[in-house]
């Protein structure tokens, strides 16, 4: 059986390495000239010169087979280590031997029972055709930009998170900023950038606007309510009615799904992906796949989980029925709309992810005691992770000199 991978990023990496593992013919569209995906940095890539993970590395690793060796001690490390990590990852699988660089995909369809790609390769068209495709592509790449009523008043820069690297450190000293977000990217970038500035207000949409916000002990960090509009050349209105003066809007707002090569199969809009299966397989036909679109979860863990339950659908014929694919995807629908969960949250496993890596690892057939025992641990750590993470955007990252070890 001849497989596409969609992109060479982690979640392609390790979903290469275990259908080659399984005997299948792969082929890997990358659309770049590198691996890695966001982790291999570039002042044009999406994280900044100094990120360092959130995650310890003990559960970020794809799984025990796979641990990150011959790094540093530090549980949390830097883009560096994880992309050194990734690229040993594809050297030592011999991965090169399977990859399109500089090939980007421009349509996807099915014709006479297999799926037709038709990509760019260095500006010459090319046309391939396989049994099934896998999307590794990510959901890193388009930034989601808010909708901010009266910016063109605004007479300062207004610029997504990802466009920060500390080269830019230089334009916000002794600025106002706005940061717009309350995750880890409106966290980091605040506090990066606090030192240099004179004041970061932290804009969070969930702070109740007749509450106060959280205020660093040197007035450098003022988390505020939502921002209604801006208002003047540097004035933003908050919907407290209260005003705050800035020269910089930094868009800490996340990314949304792209997946322009599909239009004709899938709808990708708001935050959703769909009709997916278990958030994975094309619902209609399941020899399409997307791994790596649920968030905030552990990317690299999951991306590993989900090509192992692939491989196991693709050898076995194994998933239920497309009625019944159909009908899970009925009842979770109802469910988010019973619980008045936003669209933005479709995806949104943080309370979930370990019930899904179980109920992955079963139809699997992985899910023996010692792996049991592995998901359990990594179940500890996340949680005790967040547990330690700042309980404000912007505190310092105390969080990050802890260090995790695993017993299993």
């Amino acid at each position: 059986m001849n497989i596409a991978i969609i992109g060479c990023g982690a979640s392609g990496l390790i979903c290469a390495s275990i259908l080659k593992d399984n005997g299948f013919n792969i082929t890997i569209f990358e659309k770049s000239s590198y691996i890695g995906g966001v982790w291999c940095y570039s002042k044009e890539g999406v994280i900044y010169d100094n990120l360092v993970t959130n995650l310890p590395k003990t559960i970020m690793q794809f799984s025990n087979k796979y641990p990150f060796k011959g790094y540093s001690n530090d549980s949390f490390v830097s883009y560096k280590e994880v992309f050194n990590y990734l690229e040993t990852f594809y050297k030592d699988n011999e991965l090169n031997k399977f990859v399109k660089f500089n090939s980007e995909v421009k349509k996807l369809y099915k014709k006479d029972e297999r799926w037709t790609i038709e990509y760019d390769f260095c500006g010459n068209k090319l046309t391939n055709r396989y049994d099934s495709v896998i999307v590794c592509n990510g959901h890193y790449e388009k930034a989601s930009n808010p909708t901010i009523k009266g910016v063109n008043l605004f007479k300062g820069e207004v610029f997504h998170s990802a466009k920060y690297d500390s080269h830019l450190n230089y334009k916000f000293v002794n600025k106002n900023i706005a940061v717009i977000g309350k995750g880890p990217s409106a966290s980091d970038v605040a506090r990066l950038i606090k030192n240099f500035s004179n004041c970061v207000y932290v804009i969070d949409r969930s702070l109740n606007p007749n509450e106060e916000g959280y205020k660093s002990e040197d007035n450098k960090i003022i988390q505020v309510c939502n921002l209604d509009k801006i208002t003047g050349e540097n004035e933003l209105n908050l919907v407290n009615n209260k005003k705050i003066y800035v020269d910089y809007i930094i868009c800490a707002t996340g990314y949304e799904y792209d997946i322009p090569f599909l239009d004709e199969y899938i709808s990708y809009s708001d935050g959703m992906v769909k009709p997916l299966y278990q958030h994975l397989f094309y619902a209609r036909d399941p020899t399409l796949c997307f791994v790596g679109l649920p968030h905030p979860v552990i990317p690299f863990f999951m991306s590993f989980l989900q090509s192992k339950w692939i491989v196991s659908v693709l050898k076995n014929k194994n998933l239920p029925k497309e009625t019944e694919r159909m009908k899970w995807i009925k009842k979770y629908e109802d469910n988010l709309i019973k619980n008045k969960i936003s669209n933005k949250k479709y995806h949104n496993m943080q309370t979930t992810q370990f019930e899904y890596y179980r109920m992955i690892a079963r139809e699997a057939n992985i899910l023996d005691n010692e792996f049991s025992k592995y998901i359990d641990e990594t179940e500890i750590i996340y949680k005790k992770n967040l547990e330690e993470m700042p309980k404000y955007p912007g505190c310092d990252d105390n969080f990050r000199k802890i260090i995790y070890k695993r017993n299993i």
